[in-house]
């Protein structure tokens, strides 16, 4: 008997679950670079004698920590969104299990993100 995959398919809720995971994995990968980006114009701040070098730096990093702080207030609403939407049966274990998944990496690498 040979398996044949290409008729098997994802119903479009999990399908749309399994989007929003990605798109959150995504997000969270850009919350994660902004964190590194703004250790590095801190670093390069209290390295910096110019005053012109460090006005730009200040600016660059005010406006980074702006965005970051707007994108985890994003990232906790759409967690908790995808959180509070239930599904019965074998498709509301996948999302359980898929939403645990997301909130396991948000607490290991960013503990007070999801606080």
């Amino acid at each position: 008997m040979r398996c044949d995959a290409s008729n098997l398919s994802v119903p479009a809720h999990i399908d749309a679950v399994f989007t929003k995971i990605s798109s959150i994995q995504d997000s969270l990968r850009t919350f994660n670079d902004n964190v590194a980006r703004i250790s590095d114009l801190q670093t390069r701040s209290l390295n910096n004698t110019d005053d012109a070098i460090a006005q730009r730096n200040t600016a660059e990093l005010e406006e980074l920590v702006a965005d970051t702080s707007a994108l985890s207030n994003v990232l906790k609403r759409r967690i908790k969104s995808l959180e509070k939407q239930g599904a019965p049966g074998r498709d509301g274990q996948i999302r359980k299990q898929q939403v645990r998944h997301i909130q396991m990496l948000v607490c290991l690498h960013w503990p007070t993100l999801l606080v």
